[in-house]
């Protein structure tokens, strides 16, 4: 399973600009309805740590949809580097980066 999960995987992150070979594919706790696993994809001696949450395709009435579970945590990152930003710019004897 895990080895058509790896070449499924491959070919998807392909679609999405994401080339390299999935390696260390291992299945993490998902819960009732989802299933996690940790991989690398790995290009050029580099390897990247990923993340693939699958769900069973049902989604109840309280939950949140996966494309609007993206979308959120594409913002609250957005947020986060903004506020790592501020913070440095903040702190004491440190330079700014930005002219003056």
């Amino acid at each position: 399973m895990q080895e058509e999960l790896a070449s499924a995987l491959s070919k998807k992150l392909l679609e999405v600009g994401v080339e390299g070979e999935v390696s260390k594919l291992e299945p993490l706790t998902g819960g009732a309805s989802k299933e996690i696993w940790k991989f690398e994809v790995s290009k050029d001696k580099q390897s990247t740590k990923m993340i693939l949450r699958r769900g069973s395709g049902i989604e109840g009435p309280l939950a949140i949809k996966t494309a609007d579970e993206a979308r959120i945590q594409k913002e609250v990152i957005t947020v986060r580097e903004l506020a790592n930003r501020m913070a440095e710019e903040k702190i004491p004897g440190k330079k700014s980066n930005q002219a003056e």
